[in-house]
């Protein structure tokens, strides 16, 4: 395909990082950073691995920052391959050129990104084909998509065909890392988030985010309005727990029609349902939180103590893996790991986490994970 010289511009060019889009971007951009995540990626045939996250989360620009790091470690740029899997108008066109592809450079070690796999239903067909077929014997092929449901759903197919392959996940900035890019207090992360975009003061990626969500909601065959009427129904409902009668009852239509866009919103991590835990927890209704507060901004105007309340269970839930809520007389919002915590703005005590020390406990918690990148 000629458009992969265009794709891949370290074949042709030293320089190439200065006129590629999104390494453009982030050299001009006001902050930069290195995502470790990009270091955890084997770089040894043969691996097959997986990198999901939402759209706008900086998963292409880490992918251009490996294959930098991989030309600057040695390898040869003609052994690295970027695709986007977007441009292939069908799967006979993407298998065609997979099996092209990895017979012509049989001989050769090399790496192969597919980026947005999850974009062309039965991507993993010719890819399955191929490693039973022992042509990625010598290939290091690293896969992503922003929707962890078709994504995680898709690599069930690959079991015992992944090699040294692992799976990586890329999610929003939390606020450490926010804090160490560019210094941002506690309040600023509460009105902003943490998309890349949004870190360096390019808030119109919530527009894009909105237009991303709404193709992929189509691209499952619902309704991209009912998907934004729920979410705003979500944000207007918080910080209480709800059913999915009362939202469907506010957007006109039936409990199981809003759990199944709940459940698919929540697969392309703008929701999380964050259950009760207790006796009868069961019969409880859930909280099912807005996971970025730039995004909950833009869909609505949730009060700074529910973007607090969700902020800290977020930051939670990517420390222990879960997150419930728990409520007896006091509430305690935040649970996990055989500890729970109350958010409240201006409730003060033990295990209370207000705008005082908010900063603190989300730096304890988690840790940051990138680099700040002062030279390139």
């Amino acid at each position: 395909m000629r458009s992969l010289r265009f794709l891949n511009p370290w074949w042709d060019e030293e320089e190439w990082w200065r006129k590629d889009r999104q390494l453009r971007m982030w050299l001009e951009g006001s902050y930069r950073w290195i995502p470790t995540w990009i270091r955890e990626i084997p770089l040894e045939p043969f691996s097959l691995t997986f990198v999901t996250g939402p759209r706008q989360v900086g998963k292409t620009t880490g992918l251009k920052l490996l294959i930098k790091e991989a030309i600057d470690r040695g390898w040869d740029p003609v052994q690295i391959t970027y695709v986007n899997v977007e441009i292939f108008p069908s799967l006979e066109h993407f298998g065609g050129f997979l099996l092209d592809f990895l017979e012509e450079r049989r001989a050769s070690t090399r790496i192969l990104i597919l980026d947005e796999v999850t974009s062309l239903p039965g991507w993993w067909k010719p890819l399955k084909s191929a490693i039973d077929s022992d042509l990625t014997r010598k290939v290091v092929i690293i896969a992503t998509g922003s929707s962890s449901l078709r994504l995680r759903r898709d690599t069930d197919v690959f079991p015992g065909r992944r090699g040294r392959g692992i799976n990586v996940e890329v999610l929003p900035l939390s606020y450490p890392e926010v804090k160490r890019v560019r210094g941002a207090d506690c309040e600023w992360f509460l009105e902003y988030g943490g998309y890349p975009r949004a870190v360096k003061e390019d808030f119109s990626v919530y527009g894009d985010l909105i237009e991303g969500i709404k193709r992929e909601v189509a691209l499952a065959k619902r309704d991209p309005s009912l998907a934004l009427e729920i979410l705003e129904v979500l944000v207007e409902k918080a910080p209480s727990p709800v059913s999915y009668n009362t939202v469907a009852k506010e957007v006109d239509t039936s409990h199981s029609v809003v759990r199944e866009y709940v459940h698919m919103l929540q697969e392309l991590y703008i929701v999380r349902i964050v259950p009760p835990v207790g006796r009868h927890h069961r019969r409880k209704m859930k909280k099912i939180i807005l996971r970025d507060p730039g995004m909950a901004n833009l869909l609505g105007d949730p009060p700074l103590s529910v973007r607090l309340e969700w902020v800290v269970q977020e930051h939670v839930a990517r420390r222990y893996g879960e997150v419930y809520y728990y409520r007896r007389n006091g509430e305690v919002n935040v649970v996990a790991g055989g500890k729970g915590w109350e958010v409240g703005l201006r409730k003060r005590g033990k295990d209370v986490i207000n705008m005082g020390n908010c900063a603190s406990f989300l730096e304890e918690i988690l840790p940051p994970q990138v680099e700040v990148a002062e030279k390139f």
